[in-house]
């Protein structure tokens, strides 16, 4: 047996939002679909007699637990159940905190990440007879802090890693063929899978939606409307864009600034997020046309540009946009195309629609004048596969170079 065969291997998409971002929060609707941007984790079983895990990517190297009394006497008064997903409680989170020396209002995204691993671990293999020694390695194609669910990606594969390791999600055989060398769950598993994904989420976002974990999970693209979320079924991948401006920007201050300007105008910025919600509900429909007949592609194509012009105003409008993204914006209407922010603005990544038909020479061109501003840039999908159990081998396919 060769030593890859060794590894559990899961990886889950990020996820952009098409339409609907801001209004989303004041009731609209918003519509969000799964990225061809994964993050993945491959674990193993190890003969050492430390816990190890690896998060290349979110920037801590090498974090190791001994598996001491005081490590074992957490995993024993805090083990849950794997098949009964639960909030994490003050006590088991001040365990946790108390465990890793990291102050309890602790914000630092790559200490929270380390929370939430050892929460999964905990409460996923916690009827287990003793702690598994395990080393993990996280990777990602997934920037963090630019609203592409990176966090949502991270908990999801983790679950489902765990949940397989401890036998709660049964293990099925897995091709060699790169092509055919994933396993799609069951509902039932994945709404395991997705339920753990959010207790993670808790711990890394304190009051998440829920739309970022169930995209991850789930994949396609569903539509999310005052706490209702609803799959939109085989609705067909669209090639973007990505564009990350690398402009850091905080979510909580643009949503503020939002309310207060809907506030100090009500019947001004009322109509504005109307429209944005007529978006996605016209968005919706023209997905599902196109999913449903080959016929009038360029069409569709052509309203769905239009609309992403269209938001993108109105969006700008609402005191989102920013400089670095109306350049990426003039410079992708120079090629015909049409951009838009996705997420909370302010900086942070832009997509692009890619018509069928667009040529290759002038995506090459247009990615090459982007990387010129400084940008990073992903040519990817949208509404892509949620969590999936990969070959072994697939390793090093999931963890090779995507942006150019």
């Amino acid at each position: 047996m060769s030593e890859s065969r060794e590894y559990i291997v899961v990886s889950a998409p990020g996820k952009v939002i098409l339409h609907g971002e801001h209004a989303v929060v004041h009731g609209k609707m918003a519509l969000a679909g799964s990225l061809n941007l994964r993050t993945s984790v491959r674990l193993k079983k190890s003969a050492s007699t430390q816990l190890t895990a690896v998060f290349t990517d979110i920037g801590r190297l090498g974090i190791s637990w001994p598996m001491n009394d005081a490590f074992i006497q957490l995993f024993n008064s805090h083990a849950g159940d794997p098949m009964k997903p639960c909030p994490p409680t003050d006590d088991v989170l001040k365990s946790l905190f108390q465990l890793m020396d990291i102050p309890m209002m602790c914000k630092d995204t790559h200490d929270l990440a380390v929370i939430s691993f050892l929460y999964l671990y905990v409460g996923i293999l916690g009827k287990l007879s003793d702690p598994p020694v395990l080393d993990i390695e996280v990777r990602s194609h997934l920037p963090t802090g630019a609203g592409l669910g990176s966090s949502a990606a991270y908990s999801t594969c983790l679950a489902g890693a765990l949940l397989l390791y401890c036998g709660a999600i049964p293990q099925r055989p897995v091709s060699h063929d790169y092509n055919q060398s994933t396993v799609q769950w069951t509902k039932q598993e994945l709404n395991l899978i997705n339920s753990w994904s959010y207790q993670s989420e808790v711990i890394l976002h304190k009051k998440p939606s829920g739309i970022d974990n169930s995209t991850s999970t789930y994949g396609g693209s569903l539509s999310f409307q005052l706490g209702d979320m609803m799959q939109l079924g085989n609705i067909p991948q669209i090639r973007i864009l990505l564009t990350n401006t690398g402009v850091e920007r905080s979510t909580k201050e643009l949503v503020t600034n939002v309310f207060k300007r809907c506030e100090n105008y009500v019947t001004v910025m009322e109509p504005i997020l109307q429209a944005i919600d007529a978006i996605s509900h016209r968005c919706q429909i023209l997905l599902t046309d196109y999913s449903k007949t080959e016929s009038n592609i360029e069409k569709i194509y052509c309203e769905l540009q239009e609309l992403v012009d269209i938001n993108q105003h109105l969006l700008a409008s609402l005191g989102v946009s920013h400089p670095s993204i109306d350049q990426i914006c003039a410079v992708t209407k120079q090629y015909k195309l049409s951009t838009k922010l996705t997420g909370a603005g302010g900086g942070g990544c832009t997509l692009t629609l890619i018509p069928p038909e667009f040529p290759e020479d002038k995506l090459k061109c247009l990615i090459e004048q982007i990387k010129k501003l400084g940008c990073d840039c992903f040519d990817t999908v949208i509404g892509g596969l949620g969590v999936l159990q990969h070959h072994p081998d697939d390793w090093k396919y999931l963890t090779g170079a995507l942006s150019y």
